[in-house]
């Protein structure tokens, strides 16, 4: 049984910020959806490991109170509350099948998606990103091939671009009409916000066909990015790309049906300075959530409903980097988020964000891994067959073994 580092902090009480109303942030929005249907945006898809090469056993980390302080959002003083409700109890996250790719090097964290399902088949192909071997700033993506749902024996099926980035890229959530959807800050002098559809093989089982079918530079030469790029989801329920620019303001530019046009970026002003990328998901009822690491390295959160109210609230938990997109199992009707802690290791947790509108930390029992990352980790949630309750994941990081190396594991519970 791994015993977590004490100098790690888990979950407990949080700081919190009280709704502030902003009529700049009305939102506007379409008929609202269930938070089952926001499963189809973030639920993967693939398929469980049934016979795992290795098992870790983890901790489930207990409880730490924070002391809860004043925060000053928008030149107001937000008091926050006496206290929220204990984290619940979580299972014990245990990783199996976990592979080094060696030949796939980076100082970056990668980007990870599901390329598509075959259900007849029940086949699938991962495509992961990232930018760097030995070094370098260039693009490669990457099909995993080797035994279907699992990562021992696989390889990388590579195709190196010929773009470059100075950040880690990122997948839309889900394939487009044509393609997989990647964006990434560029290396040229205005460091401007690329985006391009992935070709992906319309026959057998899908999976990127190494070329570049569309491509765009989002808001031209207006937005410079400070960070990389991630995809989120609008008041909409529309993709939209958030990125922090030149000015430290972190904006999001909303995409059009045509798949290469979006909005002019909005600023969004209860967010400023983070560490790393943002990111944001559709609340199901015309609003959003958002997460990210503020400037102190505090997991921070908000909300926004759809009169532009605004919740914001300090987790008890810390990083060193962005957190991971959001991941939702249809196993467990929950969201997951992973992040790598002030010491290195990788931490999983379920999410519960309706807690964020009455002021308490969404995060729940944090799982503590042995995994060490060097930056930001990514999480896919896996296939659920009809009837299975217990959550799992796929995990990718950039290892501390000195090189960088790729890493990949599957989290069960």
């Amino acid at each position: 049984m791994f015993q977590p580092n004490a100098s790690d902090p888990v979950a407990g009480q949080p700081t919190a910020e009280a709704p502030l109303s902003a009529s700049s942030f009305h939102l506007r929005g379409a008929a609202a959806h269930s938070f089952q249907q926001f499963g189809h945006l973030y639920g993967g898809i693939a398929m469980t490991s049934n016979q795992p090469s290795r098992r870790t056993v983890l901790r489930s980390a207990s409880g730490m109170a924070l002391a809860a302080g004043a925060t000053l959002l928008g030149g107001r003083a937000l008091a926050s509350p006496a206290g929220a409700a204990a984290s619940p109890h979580a299972a014990q996250a245990i990783v199996n099948d976990k592979v080094t790719w060696w030949d796939a090097t980076s100082v970056a964290g990668p980007a990870a998606v599901y390329c598509g399902l075959v259900p007849s088949a029940n086949a699938y192909t991962t495509a992961i990103a990232w930018r760097g071997n030995q070094n370098s700033s260039n693009l490669t993506v990457a099909n995993v091939m080797g035994p279907v749902g699992r990562f021992t024996g696989s390889v990388l099926q590579k195709t190196i671009l010929n773009d470059y980035s100075g950040n880690a890229p990122a997948f839309a959530p889900k394939p487009g009409p044509y393609g997989l959807r990647m964006t990434w800050s560029g290396t040229n002098g205005g460091r401007s916000i690329n985006f391009a559809c992935l070709s992906v093989y319309s026959t057998g089982t899908p999976r990127f066909a190494g070329e570049i079918t569309r491509r765009e530079l989002v808001a031209g030469n207006l937005i410079s990015c400070t960070t990389g790029p991630t995809w989120g989801y609008s008041a909409l329920n529309h993709n939209q790309i958030i990125v922090t620019d030149q000015y430290g303001q972190v904006v999001a530019a909303e995409q059009q049906t045509d798949e290469l046009t979006f909005t002019v970026p909005i600023t969004q002003r209860f967010l400023t300075n983070p560490r790393g990328a943002v990111h944001s998901w559709y609340d199901g009822s015309l609003g959003t959530y958002w997460v990210w690491t503020a400037s102190d390295g505090t997991i921070t959160f908000a909300s926004v409903d759809a009169n532009g109210a605004i919740a914001v609230v300090r987790s008890a938990q810390s990083s060193q980097f962005a957190p991971s997109d959001v991941a939702y199992s249809y196993a467990s009707n929950q969201l997951f988020l992973a992040w790598t802690t002030t010491s290195g290791r990788i931490a999983l947790a379920p999410l519960f964000p309706d807690a964020v509108k009455r002021g308490a930390d969404p995060i729940g029992a944090v799982n503590l891994l042995a995994e060490q990352s060097l930056a930001a980790p990514a999480l896919l949630a896996r296939y659920s067959p009809s009837g299975t309750t217990k959550p799992a994941f796929d995990l990718f990081w950039t290892g501390i073994d000195g090189t960088g190396a790729l890493n990949a594991a599957v989290i069960t519970f």
